[in-house]
């Protein structure tokens, strides 16, 4: 509308009510009979309150502009988006709507697009300028309809500063795995209880690194321990109540101490496929063996595709369709000596195949696979809603005898039944080398933000660390690194 139009209309309106011709303009005192202005209309007349604040749509800028939330904090008068725009977005050049309920004057002062110098857009002669949101905020300019109140509003556009849903990784402590050893030929790390243990050898001697809290490279505590003669780090194993490793006659050892002390548990073993609560899982003779539990089964009876060595980790986890614990792996050698990409699942008696029958949507064969579940996200773009996902990852792995790595991140939303190549922005970064025979745990971090406006000031972070891992001539990367997606380090949404 014409400011000098509206002006006008308020004259004329503001004439009325001095004539006493609308009862709602003017009330009667009731001690003194004179009359006084209505509050209300006052309060009307006189606000400099933003209603609402809004982008319009620009599907060249980014499809669903207008669908953008922005809070208003009328106390701070503060105007910002909670949740950031995509990275990279172009905010140099946005239409904005302001609601009010009355104005003489709307402006918004900002930086221009071409000199440092500020300049105003008069938003009620010129509601489809652009405003420059690239220099951080702008400033909004409201005075009240009747020129005697004024109030300036910070808004901010606010754009993520990273890819939210990359993962991102890095190393920790200088990349260096934890313990006492120096310069590695093997490490084994597993999770017992809170802990991760990490195990480490030059194959002479032997150090185990301990931690609750892998996020601070100084909360690891390491000493010095004496394996079993012709022990196999690499079978080094975890259950909720003891420690296992195989050595080279198939000796089965167990530890209750930390690998203070060993002793035989059980014989004829040749791989480990992990821990399964108070068991430990693997194969004995030609028979898949839990001990001390007692279940077993036939090799032979699970199919040409069962795997008996080069498995990733078993890791164990629970869902909403099974009331017990369940446990993955996946990738393998067979009996017969080729490589398999079948998903496993075990459930404390038996084990089933998940990889579907014909093969389709399986991993690529390969040994060495390191598995995790972890999460990620989609983006509806028709109204920028997130939604999280359980997601299993598998990375890493050798397919073949000519020690050809595996480059490629594969995720599954399905437990293992449906696996596809993950997005580029969940692939490892150039500087973390293909490799086999990793391991991968998902620890909690708190991560902490002075900058929120409301109650929430710390969350769970879930950060993934990835320990060791061979390249294609066994030989081992001693390092430690720590992934996050970015998104799960931005305060959350209240």
């Amino acid at each position: 509308m014409n400011r000098y139009l509206t002006q006008f209309i308020i004259m004329a309106f503001a004439m009325f009510c001095g004539l006493s011709m609308l009862s709602s303009c003017n009330k009667e005192d009731e001690e003194t009979g004179e009359e006084q202005a209505d509050p209300e209309s006052l309060a009307y007349y006189s606000s400099t309150e933003i209603t609402s604040f809004s982008l319009k749509n620009n599907s060249k800028i980014l499809p669903h502009l207008d669908s953008v939330f922005f809070s208003i904090d009328l106390v701070d008068a503060q105007i910002y988006n909670a949740d950031s725009l995509p990275y990279g977005t172009d905010v140099s050049r946005m239409l904005v709507n302001v609601g009010v309920k009355s104005s003489s004057a709307l402006e918004i002062v900002m930086k221009s697009r071409f000199t440092d110098n500020d300049t105003t857009v008069n938003l009620l002669e010129n509601p489809n300028d652009s405003i420059n949101f690239a220099p951080g905020h702008v400033t909004l300019r409201i005075t009240s309809q009747d020129g005697k109140s004024e109030r300036m509003y910070t808004v901010k556009l606010n754009v993520h500063k990273v890819v939210a849903d990359s993962l991102t990784w890095t190393g920790v402590a200088g990349g260096r795995l934890p313990g006492a050893t120096v310069g590695p030929t093997a490490q084994k790390t597993v999770s017992l209880g809170q802990e991760l243990l990490c195990l480490t050898t030059d194959g002479t001697s032997a150090s185990l690194a301990s931690s609750t809290d892998p996020f601070e490279p100084d909360a690891w505590a390491s000493s010095a321990v004496t394996l079993p003669e012709g022990a196999d780090v690499n079978s080094f194993t975890a259950t909720s109540d003891a420690l296992y490793i195989l050595t080279a006659t198939g000796d089965l050892m167990r530890s209750a101490d930390k690998a203070a002390t060993w002793t035989v548990a059980d014989t004829g073993w040749s791989h480990i496929y992990g821990g399964f609560m108070a068991d430990v899982v693997g194969v004995k003779g030609n028979t898949w063996t839990c001990y001390p539990g007692g279940a077993s089964g036939t090799l032979s009876a699970q199919g040409t595709d069962f795997p008996v060595a080069g498995t990733s980790q078993l890791v164990e986890y629970s869902n909403e369709w099974s009331d017990v614990p369940q446990a993955m792996m996946v990738g393998g050698i067979t009996a017969a000596g080729s490589l398999t990409g079948t998903s496993w699942c075990f459930d404390g008696k038996s084990w089933m195949c998940l990889t579907l029958a014909n093969g389709s949507y399986s991993l690529p064969a390969a040994e060495g696979y390191t598995l995790f579940p972890y999460f990620t996200y989609k983006v509806n773009s028709s109204d920028f809603k997130i939604t999280e996902r359980s997601t299993w990852v598998a990375l890493g792995g050798k397919s073949g005898s000519d020690g050809k790595m595996q480059t490629k991140v594969y995720t599954s939303w399905d437990s293992g039944i449906h696996w596809l190549t993950a997005t580029a922005n969940l692939h490892l970064p150039a500087d973390v080398e293909p490799r086999f025979g990793a391991q991968a745990f998902v620890v909690p971090h708190i991560t902490e933000a002075s900058r929120a406006v409301a109650p929430i000031t710390s969350w769970d972070t879930p950060y993934v660390y990835m320990f060791g891992g061979y390249d294609a001539s066994s030989r081992l990367y001693d390092q430690l690194w720590r992934g996050v997606i970015n998104r799960m380090t931005f305060k959350p949404l209240q």
